[in-house]
């Protein structure tokens, strides 16, 4: 039996800027060479986003709890 492959990835809509001056996350799941996109809840500065990690830039308590909310999503969508 061949195991499918199983890719979450968190990108940022650089186009579409809300009013605070934030882009949306959105979460692109990938199974077996097949993507969905889903909406995310979230929204960041264009500029503390790094998308190479697909995380959030900085040290700062609120930067750290975004990253925790994307790791905790991650994982919840890795055991589904």
């Amino acid at each position: 039996m061949k195991k499918s492959t199983f890719k979450v990835l968190f990108l940022i809509r650089r186009n579409q800027v809300n009013k605070d001056g934030k882009c949306a996350i959105i979460i692109k799941i990938t199974v077996d060479g097949e993507y969905e996109r889903l909406n995310s809840t979230l929204s960041i500065e264009p500029d503390l986003w790094d998308a190479s990690a697909s995380k959030a830039i900085g040290r700062s308590s609120k930067i750290a709890e975004f990253n925790k909310r994307i790791e905790d999503m991650r994982h919840v969508l890795k055991e589904h």
